[in-house]
């Protein structure tokens, strides 16, 4: 089985998947478990992932790559 994560936070998964009945399955590769951090695709130097959102509202809104 495999399991794909996205996170902002990617270092929050590896103690509990490593130090619990997944780790155990993670060591047997009966689950083949993957972090990626949403960060990697961003094309800014600061690595933003959030903007205003539109409409002028309060709060943040996430983006995405746009696609041409």
């Amino acid at each position: 089985m495999r399991i794909d994560v996205l996170s902002l936070f990617p270092e929050m998964f590896s103690v509990p998947m490593h130090d619990s009945i997944i780790g155990k399955a993670i060591e047997n590769e009966i689950i083949d478990f993957n972090v990626t951090n949403f960060r990697e695709f961003t094309q800014d130097k600061h690595r933003h992932v959030d903007d205003y959102p539109f409409g002028g509202g309060a709060g943040n809104a996430p983006t995405g790559p746009t696609n041409y």
